[in-house]
Protein backbone atom coordinates (compact mmCIF):
# COMPACT_ATOMS: atom_id res chain seq x y z
CA UNK A 1 0.00 0.00 0.00
CA UNK A 2 2.83 2.28 0.70
CA UNK A 3 4.19 1.67 -2.75
CA UNK A 4 0.85 2.61 -4.24
CA UNK A 5 0.72 5.91 -2.33
CA UNK A 6 4.28 6.74 -3.34
CA UNK A 7 3.47 5.84 -6.95
CA UNK A 8 0.32 8.02 -6.84
CA UNK A 9 2.30 10.94 -5.38
CA UNK A 10 4.98 10.52 -8.03
CA UNK A 11 2.41 10.43 -10.84
CA UNK A 12 0.56 13.46 -9.37
CA UNK A 13 3.79 15.42 -9.02
CA UNK A 14 4.89 14.63 -12.60
CA UNK A 15 1.46 15.66 -13.98
CA UNK A 16 1.56 18.88 -11.94
CA UNK A 17 5.11 19.72 -13.13
CA UNK A 18 4.21 18.97 -16.77
CA UNK A 19 1.16 21.27 -16.50
CA UNK A 20 3.28 24.02 -14.97
CA UNK A 21 5.92 23.57 -17.64
CA UNK A 22 3.38 23.78 -20.49
CA UNK A 23 1.77 26.89 -18.94
CA UNK A 24 5.18 28.54 -18.66
CA UNK A 25 6.04 27.69 -22.28
CA UNK A 26 2.69 29.08 -23.43
CA UNK A 27 3.34 32.37 -21.60
CA UNK A 28 6.81 32.63 -23.10
CA UNK A 29 5.42 32.02 -26.62
CA UNK A 30 2.80 34.73 -26.11
CA UNK A 31 5.44 37.17 -24.91
CA UNK A 32 7.71 36.36 -27.86
CA UNK A 33 4.79 36.74 -30.28
CA UNK A 34 3.88 40.10 -28.74
CA UNK A 35 7.50 41.24 -29.11
CA UNK A 36 7.59 40.14 -32.75
CA UNK A 37 4.31 41.89 -33.49
CA UNK A 38 5.64 45.05 -31.86
CA UNK A 39 8.72 44.74 -34.09
CA UNK A 40 6.47 44.18 -37.17
CA UNK A 41 7.05 40.46 -37.52
CA UNK A 42 4.59 37.56 -37.45
CA UNK A 43 5.07 33.94 -36.43
CA UNK A 44 6.47 32.88 -39.79
CA UNK A 45 8.24 36.12 -40.74
CA UNK A 46 7.20 39.67 -41.58
CA UNK A 47 3.56 40.54 -41.21
CA UNK A 48 1.76 40.96 -44.52
CA UNK A 49 0.93 44.55 -45.45
CA UNK A 50 -2.76 45.34 -45.28
CA UNK A 51 -4.32 45.20 -48.70
CA UNK A 52 -5.44 48.43 -50.25
CA UNK A 53 -9.11 49.00 -50.38
CA UNK A 54 -10.77 48.72 -53.74
CA UNK A 55 -11.48 52.45 -53.80
CA UNK A 56 -7.85 53.38 -53.24
CA UNK A 57 -6.75 50.87 -55.90
CA UNK A 58 -9.16 52.41 -58.39
CA UNK A 59 -7.94 55.95 -57.57
CA UNK A 60 -4.30 54.95 -57.92
CA UNK A 61 -5.06 53.27 -61.26
CA UNK A 62 -6.88 56.36 -62.51
CA UNK A 63 -4.02 58.58 -61.39
CA UNK A 64 -1.56 56.41 -63.30
CA UNK A 65 -3.63 56.35 -66.45
CA UNK A 66 -4.56 60.03 -66.21
CA UNK A 67 -8.20 59.48 -67.20
CA UNK A 68 -11.18 59.18 -64.94
CA UNK A 69 -13.14 61.18 -62.42
CA UNK A 70 -10.84 61.24 -59.38
CA UNK A 71 -7.75 62.80 -60.95
CA UNK A 72 -9.41 66.00 -62.27
CA UNK A 73 -11.05 66.61 -58.90
CA UNK A 74 -7.68 66.37 -57.23
CA UNK A 75 -6.17 68.64 -59.85
CA UNK A 76 -8.98 71.14 -59.33
CA UNK A 77 -8.46 70.99 -55.60
CA UNK A 78 -4.75 71.44 -56.00
CA UNK A 79 -5.32 74.41 -58.35
CA UNK A 80 -7.72 75.94 -55.85
CA UNK A 81 -5.25 75.34 -53.06
CA UNK A 82 -2.48 76.86 -55.14
CA UNK A 83 -4.62 79.90 -55.88
CA UNK A 84 -5.51 80.24 -52.20
CA UNK A 85 -1.86 79.94 -51.19
CA UNK A 86 -0.88 82.50 -53.83
CA UNK A 87 -3.58 84.86 -52.56
CA UNK A 88 -2.34 84.39 -48.98
CA UNK A 89 1.23 85.13 -50.07
CA UNK A 90 0.11 88.28 -51.90
CA UNK A 91 -1.78 89.44 -48.81
CA UNK A 92 1.21 88.75 -46.57
CA UNK A 93 3.53 90.61 -48.96
CA UNK A 94 1.14 93.56 -49.06
CA UNK A 95 0.96 93.62 -45.26
CA UNK A 96 4.76 93.47 -44.98
CA UNK A 97 5.14 96.22 -47.58
CA UNK A 98 2.64 98.39 -45.71
CA UNK A 99 4.45 97.78 -42.40
CA UNK A 100 7.77 98.73 -44.02
CA UNK A 101 6.24 101.92 -45.44
CA UNK A 102 4.82 102.85 -42.04
CA UNK A 103 8.16 102.18 -40.35
CA UNK A 104 9.98 104.25 -42.99
CA UNK A 105 7.55 107.16 -42.60
CA UNK A 106 7.91 106.99 -38.82
CA UNK A 107 11.71 107.01 -39.11
CA UNK A 108 11.64 109.96 -41.54
CA UNK A 109 9.26 111.86 -39.27
CA UNK A 110 11.53 111.25 -36.28
CA UNK A 111 14.58 112.40 -38.25
CA UNK A 112 12.83 115.53 -39.48
CA UNK A 113 11.59 116.37 -35.99
CA UNK A 114 15.11 115.87 -34.63
CA UNK A 115 16.50 118.15 -37.33
CA UNK A 116 13.86 120.77 -36.60
CA UNK A 117 14.61 120.62 -32.89
CA UNK A 118 18.33 120.91 -33.55
CA UNK A 119 17.78 123.87 -35.90
CA UNK A 120 15.53 125.58 -33.35
CA UNK A 121 18.08 124.96 -30.61
CA UNK A 122 20.88 126.31 -32.78
CA UNK A 123 18.76 129.33 -33.67
CA UNK A 124 18.12 129.99 -29.98
CA UNK A 125 21.82 129.80 -29.23
CA UNK A 126 22.93 132.03 -32.10
CA UNK A 127 19.87 134.17 -32.67
CA UNK A 128 20.48 137.88 -31.99
CA UNK A 129 16.71 138.39 -31.73
CA UNK A 130 16.54 136.69 -28.34
CA UNK A 131 17.80 139.14 -25.75
CA UNK A 132 20.23 137.90 -23.14
CA UNK A 133 19.11 138.16 -19.49
CA UNK A 134 21.50 140.99 -18.59
CA UNK A 135 20.27 142.97 -21.62
CA UNK A 136 16.65 142.60 -20.57
CA UNK A 137 17.52 143.70 -17.03
CA UNK A 138 19.38 146.74 -18.31
CA UNK A 139 16.45 147.61 -20.59
CA UNK A 140 13.92 147.29 -17.75
CA UNK A 141 16.09 149.50 -15.51
CA UNK A 142 16.41 152.07 -18.28
CA UNK A 143 12.65 152.03 -18.87
CA UNK A 144 11.96 152.65 -15.15
CA UNK A 145 14.80 155.03 -14.23
CA UNK A 146 15.69 156.52 -17.57
CA UNK A 147 18.95 156.43 -19.50
CA UNK A 148 22.10 157.45 -17.66
CA UNK A 149 25.51 158.30 -18.92
CA UNK A 150 28.04 155.71 -17.75
CA UNK A 151 31.07 157.29 -19.41
CA UNK A 152 33.31 159.68 -17.54
CA UNK A 153 33.56 163.20 -18.81
CA UNK A 154 36.90 163.91 -20.57
CA UNK A 155 38.08 166.32 -17.90
CA UNK A 156 37.65 163.72 -15.16
CA UNK A 157 39.53 161.13 -17.22
CA UNK A 158 42.64 163.22 -17.46
CA UNK A 159 42.70 164.05 -13.74
CA UNK A 160 42.29 160.34 -12.86
CA UNK A 161 45.17 159.44 -15.16
CA UNK A 162 47.42 162.06 -13.65
CA UNK A 163 46.63 160.90 -10.12
CA UNK A 164 47.28 157.22 -11.01
CA UNK A 165 50.58 158.00 -12.74
CA UNK A 166 51.72 160.11 -9.76
CA UNK A 167 50.98 157.25 -7.39
CA UNK A 168 52.83 154.72 -9.56
CA UNK A 169 55.82 157.10 -9.84
CA UNK A 170 55.99 157.57 -6.07
CA UNK A 171 55.67 153.80 -5.49
CA UNK A 172 58.62 153.06 -7.81
CA UNK A 173 60.89 155.60 -5.97
CA UNK A 174 61.79 153.26 -3.10
CA UNK A 175 62.85 149.58 -3.12
CA UNK A 176 59.85 148.44 -1.03
CA UNK A 177 57.42 149.88 -3.59
CA UNK A 178 59.27 148.21 -6.50
CA UNK A 179 59.10 144.87 -4.67
CA UNK A 180 55.33 145.32 -4.11
CA UNK A 181 54.84 146.25 -7.78
CA UNK A 182 56.63 143.06 -8.91
CA UNK A 183 54.50 140.94 -6.56
CA UNK A 184 51.28 142.58 -7.81
CA UNK A 185 52.44 142.04 -11.42
CA UNK A 186 53.07 138.33 -10.76
CA UNK A 187 49.66 137.96 -9.15
CA UNK A 188 47.80 139.68 -11.98
CA UNK A 189 49.72 138.05 -14.88
CA UNK A 190 49.06 134.59 -16.33
CA UNK A 191 50.90 131.66 -14.68
CA UNK A 192 54.48 131.09 -15.82
CA UNK A 193 53.61 127.72 -17.35
CA UNK A 194 51.07 129.40 -19.68
CA UNK A 195 53.29 132.29 -20.75
CA UNK A 196 55.03 132.24 -24.16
Amino acid sequence: MEKLIIFALFVGFSIFSSLMKSAKEKREREKALARRRAAGLGEDGPLPKPKKSVQSQIESFLNEVGNGGAAPKQQKKSRQQQEQEAAKKRKQQAVRRRQREIAERKRQHQQSSKQQKAAAHQKKRVSPEVPQPHETIAQSVESHLGKRNTEMPPSTRSTVRRAASAEIFSMLQDSEGVRNAIIVNEILNRPKSLRD
